[in-house]
């Protein structure tokens, strides 16, 4: 499975959601994570998406943010989140997609959508187990 193909899942995803105006918030996660904690804060201003720490080692350190696996915020905040499929074939002729998939979506939300990803130290979260 590509990244390409993950992400049309969740753009597929999105879609299932009647009306999502009508919701405060809406959580993207994956069907195989769990959560020890996930504080769900009530003063997310529309134009921020709140993710969990990623784990920082890269040279895009300061820019990459999240994990690509989890994130919440106002629904016309994740709508854009979730058709981040929409611009791969761009960004991979910017070598930008190539560059890392964390880097990429970081990329496409803060400049193709205004929106900035704040990290939430306090949302833990873990892969389920066979």
């Amino acid at each position: 499975e590509t990244n390409a193909d993950s992400w049309s899942l969740v753009q597929e995803g999105i879609k299932l959601i009647d009306n999502p105006e009508q919701y405060d918030y809406i959580v993207r996660t994956r069907f195989d994570k769990c959560f020890q904690n996930f504080p769900i804060a009530t003063n997310v201003q529309k134009g921020t998406i709140i993710v969990p720490p990623w784990n920082k080692n890269a040279v895009w350190d300061e820019f990459a943010k999240g994990n690509g696996e989890t994130a919440y915020g106002h629904p016309e905040d994740i709508v854009k989140y979730c058709n981040y499929i929409d611009v791969f074939p761009e960004l991979c002729n910017k070598d930008i997609l190539a560059a890392n998939i964390h880097y990429s979506l970081s990329y496409y939300l803060k400049f193709y959508c205004g929106i900035e990803q704040i990290e939430d130290h306090n949302i833990r979260d873990f892969y389920l187990k066979d």
